[in-house]
Order: structure tokens, then sequence, then C-alpha cells
């Protein structure tokens, strides 16, 4: 059967291509075109390589570390965690606003034998790792070179305190794990009830998922694949501006991922068409760099990256048995 959305998810899409029509819009507005399409198709093939290479590698340990989130849950090994992870972000780009993590989730159940609550923890687990550590390295590239002013270099300490500020508290949260659910909503009191009552809810499961760890060994082990996965999608951001002859530094690369995570988390189109594209721009013009070039650069990271997710999403189906019509049950999960 068709892939079939509630009402809700059908507004999401709909939502999504506006707002990639938008971003699209911008990035697109200053650009000469002769210009684009001289850079992306003189790209350098070797940077190009890295950018590959970058993201396998990225997606690999990606998979390792989902594997050592599973381990109080259930016992896998990587080469059983990749493809069932690999479905979902194949699943990110064909249907709007992040419903590949609950392909994840009802796959993972499926394949792994465990409950999707479970399954659902250490997924949201991963996003506040993700998002930890890339505050850390964009903090970490304004304070050592990636800002343009002292108001940003004081943003960049300022982002690496707040940052530590939450790993501190998650660390207290494993001493004091029955409080910390209480402790948490009373924190969020101020924002509207609904909003709260989500945002806590998402908390309460990666805190259970860190909780279930147990193991200091995991929890670092988890926080060092983290940085190393990151720090590799910043080299592909370097790598892809590189092959389009736009020589930036590493913080400049760093800030411009900041910017396309940023980017990615709007609910935009599937296969974030458009946001990324702008993130590029609005990240490098400021730093010299002009929007035919940034967006050169766009192109080369974004067609690689979403090129090997499609790839790899096909084979990972046919390794699991599945259809893309099966995602559908992951789908009806929201």
């Amino acid at each position: 059967r068709a892939i079939t959305m509630t009402t809700k998810n059908i507004r999401a899409l709909v939502i999504g291509i506006i707002i990639s029509l938008v971003a699209l819009y911008f990035a697109l507005r200053n650009v000469d075109f002769s210009a684009l399409w001289g850079s992306v198709t003189s790209a350098d093939p070797i940077w190009m390589a890295v950018v590959l290479v970058s993201y396998m590698v990225h997606y690999w340990l990606k998979a390792i570390r989902w594997r050592d989130l599973l381990e109080p849950v259930k016992c896998v090994t990587t080469g059983q965690a990749y493809p069932v992870m690999m479905s979902g972000f194949f699943a990110n780009n064909i249907l709007p606003a992040h419903l590949g993590e609950f392909v994840r989730m009802y796959v993972g159940s499926k394949v792994f034998l465990v409950s999707k609550t479970q399954v659902l923890a250490t997924i949201v687990l991963e996003r506040i790792l993700d998002f930890s550590m890339i505050a850390l390295l964009f903090g970490g590239a304004l304070v050592t070179g990636g800002a343009l002013s002292n108001q940003l270099v004081y943003a960049g300490y300022m982002l690496l305190g707040i940052t530590l500020l939450v790993w501190l508290m998650i660390f207290i949260s494993l001493r004091y794990e029955q409080s910390m659910p209480r402790f948490i909503g009373w924190f969020l009191k101020p924002l509207p009830d609904r909003f709260a009552e989500r945002l806590l809810e998402m908390l309460v499961l990666a805190l259970s998922a860190l909780h279930s760890m147990k193991s200091v060994r995991l929890i670092v082990r988890s926080v060092g694949l983290s940085f190393l996965q990151w720090a590799l999608v910043g080299l592909a951001v370097f790598a892809a501006l590189q092959s389009v002859g736009v020589d930036i530094g590493m913080a400049v690369a760093l800030v411009t991922l900041a910017a396309t995570v940023l980017a990615v988390a709007l609910p935009a189109a599937p296969g974030f068409f458009g946001t990324i594209q702008l993130a590029f721009v609005l990240a490098l013009v400021p730093y010299g760099v002009t929007e035919s070039d940034a967006l050169a650069g766009s192109v080369i990271f974004h067609i690689t990256s979403y090129g090997y997710v499609m790839v790899s999403g096909v084979i990972v189906l046919n390794q699991l048995n599945l259809r893309i019509s099966d995602l559908s049950q992951g789908v009806d999960q929201v």
C-alpha cells in the first residue's frame, strides 16, 4: 500500500514545502547562475571524494554510537544497527517533519524485538548528544577564529558554558534519578503548557535512556563518538567548499555546519532542499564568500550527502526485507 499520512502530517508537508520555497528564493535571489554552474561542474573530484568518505564514516560512527545506546536494552552489532538507522534517515529524505525518526522507532522495535518507547528514548538521547556537540563545535569555532566581532566571541564562550552546564545537570540527574522529572517540570513552567509537556516527555525519555546505561564507559564513549562524527561533517562542509575553490578555515566551516544543523531542524520539505542552501549563504557571505560560491558549495555538500543516504536507504531496505510502502507503519505511529 502507498505511504499514508494523517491530516496533521499533510499539513506539515505543505508548510515544509512553503518554507523550502521561501528559503530557496532568498538563497538564489543574488546568485550568478552562470558562475554557479561553472563552479559545480568544475568541482575538484578529490575534495568531493573527501565529502563522501567523511559522510560514510560519519554514519558508521553514528551506528556504533546507537549500538552503544541500545546496549542496556538489547545487545546488537553495528552491522545490525546500521541498516535500521539508515532506514530512518532515508525516510527523512522522502517524508516531512522528521517522520523518519518514527520510522526508525518502528523498524527498530520490529527488528530488535524491543518496545517502541525504548527505541524512541535512544533516538531522543541521540539528538541531545548531537546538539550538544554542535554547540561545542560552534562555540569553539567562534572563540578560536570563526567570529566576526567581539560580541560573537563572548557568545561563543556563553554557548560553551551553557553546553557544559547542561551536561553537568545530566550527570547530576544520574545521581538523583527520581527527582529530576519534577525539577525539569518546574524549570519549564514559564513555557506554554502544551510545549512544556511535550518537551518534558522528550527529556524524560532521554534521561531514562541515559539512566539505563548505568555506565560511565558507555556515556564517555557516546560523547566521544558524537564529537568525532560531527567533526567529520564539519570536514565535509570544508571539503565541499574547497571543491568549488572557496578557501576558508575550519572554524568558518564549523560556523556553516551549525547554521546547516539549525536549517535542517526547520520543518522544511523532504530532503531539506532550500533551507540548507540558505544556511550556507547566510553563514558564508559575512566572511566575504559570494552568494554563487556559497551556493555551489552547498550543492556539492547536499547532493553528496543526500545521494549517499538515498542509495544506502534502498540497499538497507532490501537487507531488512522492507518496501518503501512499509514505512507507512512507522508514519502511523505519529
